[in-house]
């Protein structure tokens, strides 16, 4: 078996740690967003700037071209046309969701290392 199939455990843990405060910041962002101005197109547009700004403005941001979480936690919320209680409770679950990824994703990695 090759060595180069098994995973870096540095590596490892810096995607998991990054994917991670993205994910957060992206959850802060999109339900931000959606409690200020709803579940529309434009509100989601305003939180990717938003996202993008502030990334791009901390050098030290980890990964700072990773501003999908907001797409993630706001676009099932527009296609539904859902209220405001609604669309937070998507955005939380889907947080959840990618959170708890994160971590089979790293526990697999450690398990394969």
């Amino acid at each position: 078996m090759s060595r180069n199939s098994e995973p870096d455990y540095d590596n490892l843990k810096t995607n998991t740690i990054t994917r991670s405060i993205n994910t957060i910041f992206g959850c802060i962002i999109g339900a931000l967003c959606l409690a200020l101005m709803g579940a529309h197109f434009l509100s989601m547009m305003i939180a990717l700037t938003i996202a993008i700004l502030v990334t791009t403005s901390f050098p030290k941001y980890p990964s700072s071209w990773k501003v999908a979480p907001v797409a993630i936690v706001m676009i099932p919320a527009i296609q539904q046309h859902a209220d405001l209680r609604t669309s937070l409770k998507i955005a939380l679950d889907r947080t959840e969701d990618v959170l708890l990824g994160c971590v089979v994703a790293f526990l697999l990695g450690l398990t394969f290392s």
